[in-house]
């Protein structure tokens, strides 16, 4: 039996946001680009879903950031390919993104401010917030 899609090809990503910052939203919205409809809805535990992207293989890990999810955030910082962090733009950097942040390093981090439709949205002061706070740039 041969696979159609070779191993090489196959991506693992983290979304971590806390609750109610848009991160399962954010990922319903990756799996429409990819063609793929979703029924996710609030999570509170991490929830795995996967996708097609161009010729690639996606399992996309949808894993909130509470303080009683570290057990969890630890396995699944162990098998992804990436991260996906996802911001408010008026929302505080808290401990939990920090030890997350350090916990994550050595994998692929990416930043993405959500909610921009808010009033008072501020991406510039998010973004110097990310480099001031983590490192990030």
């Amino acid at each position: 039996m041969s696979r159609a899609i070779p191993l090489d090809r196959y991506r693992t990503i983290g979304i971590i946001a806390p609750i109610d910052s848009g991160k399962t939203t954010t990922t319903e919205r990756i799996l429409s680009e990819a063609g793929q409809a979703s029924d996710n809805g609030i999570s509170i535990s991490s929830a795995a879903t996967v996708c097609s992207w161009r010729d690639h293989h996606v399992t996309l890990i949808d894993t909130p950031l509470h303080l009683d999810a570290s057990v969890e955030m630890a396995r699944v910082l162990r098998v992804v390919d990436g991260v996906l962090f996802v911001f408010e733009p008026n929302a505080s950097i808290d401990a939990g993104f920090k030890t997350v942040w350090t916990k994550a390093e050595g994998i692929s981090r990416l930043c993405f401010v959500n909610k921009m439709d808010r009033p008072a949205a501020d991406f510039f002061g998010c973004v110097a917030a990310l480099e001031a706070e983590l490192g990030g740039t």
